[in-house]
């Protein structure tokens, strides 16, 4: 259920939609607060890479514990 939540939910719900606004922004014309909005991708990218290896940590340790 983590893997579920923390790949599945959160990319589809809100880092894929923040990022196709990232990708609409103007390169000439960037929004006042454009690196608020780019540094809020990233630390939603990190919170997921760390779910999902915390996930995958914790099956590989319930594996060898069987």
């Amino acid at each position: 259920s983590i893997v579920f939540v923390g790949v599945i939910i959160v990319s589809n719900a809100v880092k894929t939609p923040h990022y196709k606004m990232i990708l609409a922004w103007d390169p000439e014309a960037l929004p006042p607060n454009w690196e608020a909005g780019r540094q809020k991708y990233f630390t939603i990218n990190w919170i997921q890479m760390v779910t999902t290896w915390s996930a995958s940590a914790l099956y590989i340790a319930a594996l060898i514990a069987l």
